[in-house]
């Protein structure tokens, strides 16, 4: 209790450390959004510090559209450790012309922008969120630009929010399966 969720365990490392394996193959750089402590198997990755004019998750995904306005980004919350590679590739797969943001559907039938991708266009759309007052990055889901595509069943899992160390045990198979 009161550990942040990403330093919590699973397997051999962090919530941190499994979210950071699945994206290292897809990226030159992985980026800490926020100023949360950081495991000390990435005590040197460079951190961004949250954007003053958003709040929650968009403050953070406005601080990285920002700090490299050409850049495209994956965006993934702390508490998705069951991310894998895989899922990132098949997010990647999903980019194409005129589509500025990836949101795929995973469950319950809704658009989850984390994780997504955020193409440098995005920008525009996450800033008029806080001038309209609706912070929430899920309301872009029906703009034209964004793409709401529906994650394979086999994906799923790593679209999964969790919220503590037996949510994660519920979803991996026991010990000696594979």
């Amino acid at each position: 209790h009161g550990v942040p969720k990403h330093l919590l365990r699973v397997g051999d490392g962090t919530w941190f450390d499994a979210v950071h394996g699945a994206l290292a193959p897809h990226t030159d750089e992985v980026f800490a959004l926020g100023v949360g402590q950081l495991p000390e198997t990435h005590a040197d990755l460079t951190r961004l510090k949250d954007a003053d004019d958003g709040e929650g998750p968009l403050a953070g995904m406005l601080a990285a559209l920002r700090h490299r306005r050409d850049a495209c980004w994956i965006i993934v919350a702390c508490d998705q450790p069951l991310l894998t590679s895989d899922a990132v590739g098949w997010l990647l797969r999903q980019r194409g012309a005129g589509r500025f943001i990836v949101m795929p559907r995973a469950q319950h039938d809704l658009a989850n922008p984390f994780p997504g991708v955020y193409e440098p266009q995005a920008l525009a759309l996450l800033e008029g969120l806080i001038a309209l007052g609706r912070p929430s990055p899920s309301r872009l889901a029906d703009h034209p630009s964004v793409y709401v595509p529906s994650v394979p069943a086999e994906l799923r899992p790593a679209w999964s929010n969790l919220n503590r160390p037996r949510d994660v045990a519920k979803l991996l198979p026991p010990a000696g399966d594979v």
